[in-house]
């Protein structure tokens, strides 16, 4: 709609970087490529679970400036022999010294192959998520400040471990607080919003597409390839309304599955 195109420019850019070693790969030897088939099956499976999941926290439900938060997550290999993908939301219990700072989902990919991509992702994810909560500063600062912290966490166990050496992982993290959303996103990971039977990717590729049939997309940054990172983030934060849908996914999902196809899918399903 008109009223999110402002909000998608608003992501911060950064000057073109050079490709990251490892993420322009190739698919692995003998892997049996996803087809949309199976990403749709289970696209829509993830969806259709988030009754269950609502089900299971209705006890303390999550109630943040008027908003009732529900969440469901899934990630799977999609047809390779090991998945590199990991993500978690976050949704703390009132009471909690973290309910203040509101809830937090994050998809990370890794990349690097093997232990190195899904040991860069799961790091990701687990550094900050710790460092979001045990932060004292405002949501905004925080966020960003952890996922630097994330940055630094992977270069130190790629430098400490020899056969990690040139793991990484993109990183989309979505944060609410009261009725505010605050993103952080660095890769090619995406964030979505559905809104009024509209759906608007909030996030910007950090990656160019390979003209190569063997490759996929090459992305150009990513936590872990350098020192310092540049971090994607909203000039301001977002206003969530009641029935607004969010959707964190990795090119996984979003290769397979054209933005209408996730609406159409996202679409058929009743949170309530």
């Amino acid at each position: 709609s008109s009223d999110l195109r402002p909000l998608c420019r608003l992501v911060a850019r950064a000057p073109p970087q050079r490709p990251i070693p490892g993420r322009d790969r190739p698919d692995s030897p003998g892997a049996r490529a996803p087809s949309l088939r199976w990403f749709a099956m289970n696209f829509r499976s993830l969806l259709s679970r988030i009754n269950v999941v609502s089900a299971r926290r209705a006890a303390a439900p999550m109630r943040s400036g008027g908003l009732c938060v529900k969440a469901a997550s899934q990630s799977g290999p999609g047809g390779r022999p090991e998945n590199e993908d990991h993500c978690l939301v976050k949704i703390p219990v009132e009471g909690e010294p973290s309910f203040s700072r509101g809830w937090l989902a994050i998809v990370s990919d890794g990349m690097g192959g093997h232990n190195a991509g899904g040991g860069a992702s799961r790091l990701a994810v687990d550094c900050v998520i710790r460092k979001y909560y045990e932060s004292t500063g405002t949501p905004a600062r925080s966020l960003r400040s952890a996922v630097f912290a994330a940055n630094r966490c992977i270069r130190s166990e790629a430098r400490r471990e020899k056969h990690l050496s040139g793991m990484g992982a993109t990183c989309t993290v979505l944060a609410g607080i009261g009725d505010s959303a605050l993103m952080a996103h660095v890769g090619d990971s995406r964030l979505y919003l559905l809104r009024d039977g509209v759906i608007s990717q909030l996030s910007e590729d950090h990656s160019a597409h390979a003209r190569s049939q063997e490759r996929r997309n090459i992305v150009f940054r990513a936590l872990g390839a350098e020192r310092d990172v540049a971090v994607a983030e909203w000039d301001a934060p977002l206003s969530m309304l009641p029935a607004d849908r969010f959707i964190l996914c990795t090119d996984g999902l979003s290769n397979a599955l054209g933005d209408e196809d996730i609406l159409h899918a996202a679409g058929d399903s009743d949170c309530e």
